[in-house]
């Protein structure tokens, strides 16, 4: 989910950031500078060559939030111990990278993939 959300805000191929991607798949820690939050968040916000889209908040009344900011979050989720803290965590920068109107689109892809869900929805 982590990854899907990367793409979505534009973040999978940036340099910097897909060897972190890479290791969360592989279950590694990150690498740096995501060894260090503060450090990865002013690289983020300072790396021209990181997109720079926005979206809007989940309950439709605020425009303009950095997209890419939103989504940040869920690759740190990666790194809590608790499973479902770690989903979670994801699913909810998901939701909030993809913005009003378009995180239907991305609760319908988790649906997809884990069908499971789907058959508990009443």
């Amino acid at each position: 989910m982590t990854r899907r959300v990367f793409v979505e805000a534009q973040l999978d191929d940036v340099g910097w950031i897909a060897p972190a991607l890479e290791a969360m798949d592989r279950g590694e820690p990150l690498p740096e500078p995501f060894d260090d939050d503060r450090k990865a968040w002013e690289r983020l916000l300072s790396d021209e060559r990181v997109p720079r889209t926005t979206t809007t908040s989940l309950d439709g009344r605020h425009d303009n939030y950095l997209q890419q900011a939103m989504a940040f979050p869920a690759l740190f989720s990666a790194r809590d111990e608790d499973p479902l803290c770690a989903t979670f965590g994801a699913l909810w920068a998901g939701a909030v990278a993809f913005g009003y109107g378009r995180h239907g689109v991305l609760f319908g892809e988790v649906r997809q993939a884990f069908p499971a869900i789907a058959e508990h929805e009443s």
